[in-house]
C-alpha cells in the first residue's frame, strides 16, 4: 500500500538520501532490521544530536526483539489453534466408525 497522498510521504531518492547520511553501524542496523524503518527521522535526530549512531542500533534491535517476540507468539497461537481443531476433527471422526478413544 503506498503513502504517497499521506503526511508521511518521502521519495526513494530522499529515504537513500537520510540512509546514506548516517554513520555506517545505524546502516547496518537498518538493513538486518525485520522491521522497515524511516530513515530519515534516524537521521534528523541523528544530525540534530539527539540519537548517537549506538542508540540508534539499540532502538532497532529492541523493536526487532519485540517484533520477533510477538510474531512468534502469533505462530503458536496459530498452531495451537490447528492442533486443537485437528485433535477435536480426528476424535470425532474416530468415534463416527466406531473407534472412540478412552
Amino acid at each position: 500500500m503506498s503513502n504517497s497522498s499521506g503526511s508521511n510521504y518521502i521519495s526513494t531518492e530522499a529515504f537513500y538520501k537520510a540512509f546514506d547520511s548516517l554513520p555506517a553501524i545505524a546502516r547496518k542496523a537498518l538493513t538486518n532490521s525485520n522491521l522497515d524503518w524511516a530513515t530519515s527521522k534516524f537521521a534528523a535526530r541523528w544530525k540534530s544530536g539527539e540519537y548517537s549512531p549506538s542508540q540508534i542500533v539499540q532502538l532497532i534491535e529492541r523493536a526487532d526483539k519485540i517484533d520477533t517476540t510477538k510474531h512468534f507468539a502469533r505462530l503458536e497461537r496459530m498452531c495451537l489453534t490447528d492442533i486443537d481443531y485437528h485433535a477435536r476433527l480426528t476424535e470425532a471422526g474416530l468415534k463416527k466408525y466406531g473407534q472412540a478413544t478412552a
